[in-house]
């Protein structure tokens, strides 16, 4: 988060830099929930939490990175994510806040994943 920013403020902050949404757009920001999960790299075992926002877009927005954080932007079918995150194509944390949106959205559901409780315990866990 940027330092003096609220939430809402970095958020709205972090669409423009790298997506390039118009600052109308990012008025229509929800915040909607919260995750927190570990994963172990290189350098050990980390927590991270992130703040969870959902926005609709208009049909014909494009998004184009303005900060070079960003390397591409795909549009893709709700089965083509689901493939995408199977086959370890989106960066953990983005492959983690993507499955949250499937679920909020019962686009997946416990019947399409046995390990769906163990996902939710996953990226929900206590302390941070």
């Amino acid at each position: 988060m940027t330092a003096g920013l609220g939430v809402i403020e970095c958020a709205k902050k972090e669409l423009e830099e790298e997506a390039g949404l118009p600052m109308e757009l990012c008025s229509k920001l929800r915040s909607v929930d919260a995750i927190s999960y570990c994963f172990e790299n290189d350098m050990g075992i980390h927590m991270e939490g992130e703040f969870i926002f959902d926005l609709k877009l208009p049909h014909d927005f494009v998004p184009t990175n303005q900060d070079g954080e960003v390397d591409s932007f795909y549009l893709m079918n709700v089965n083509q994510v689901k493939n995408a995150i199977l086959s370890d194509e989106f960066k953990l944390n983005s492959a983690i806040v993507t499955l949250n949106f499937l679920m909020r959205k019962s686009l997946v559901s416990p019947d399409d994943l046995s390990n769906y409780y163990e996902i939710l315990e996953g990226i929900h866990k206590p302390g941070l």
